[in-house]
């Protein structure tokens, strides 16, 4: 908990019980939680947080460049940790999105042309091994 603290105070974010535990949550975890996935898991552990309290941290947590929103089409919108940079696979059929080990140096340019890239994000959509084996 205490380098979590030390992320937010770097961003000079006020380190608050509920922006802690919700930071830790999306780093801790590598499975992309909705906002719903956060508030249902903190629940059990603090239970007087809000919903609203969750997307107004996700959303200063985002403004600040802590995490990033994935957003897949007719799904609800998704939220990791802004580490290294990786792209994500989702798969059609069971709707796991995962991080993927994929070397591209579009990943890592912060600059094209004259313009300044503040976010970069590639996701494939396609089936995924466990979905292929199933319908074999």
């Amino acid at each position: 908990m205490k380098q979590i603290k030390k992320i937010l105070e770097s961003r000079k974010i006020r380190p608050s019980l509920h922006r802690l535990m919700v930071l830790e949550y999306i780093i801790r975890r590598h499975n992309h939680p909705t906002p719903e996935d956060i508030y249902n898991d903190l629940l059990t552990t603090i239970p007087a947080i809000s919903r609203a309290t969750v997307y107004n941290t996700l959303h200063l947590l985002q403004e600040n460049g802590l995490v990033f929103s994935i957003t897949i089409p007719g799904e609800e919108t998704r939220y990791d940790y802004k580490g290294d940079s990786h792209a994500h696979f989702y798969c059609i059929h069971c709707g796991a999105l995962r991080d993927i080990d994929y070397k591209c140096s579009c990943l890592k340019k912060r600059k094209i042309g004259h313009n300044l890239i503040t976010e970069v994000q590639v996701c494939f959509r396609g089936i995924c091994e466990n979905c292929q084996k199933r319908t074999k």
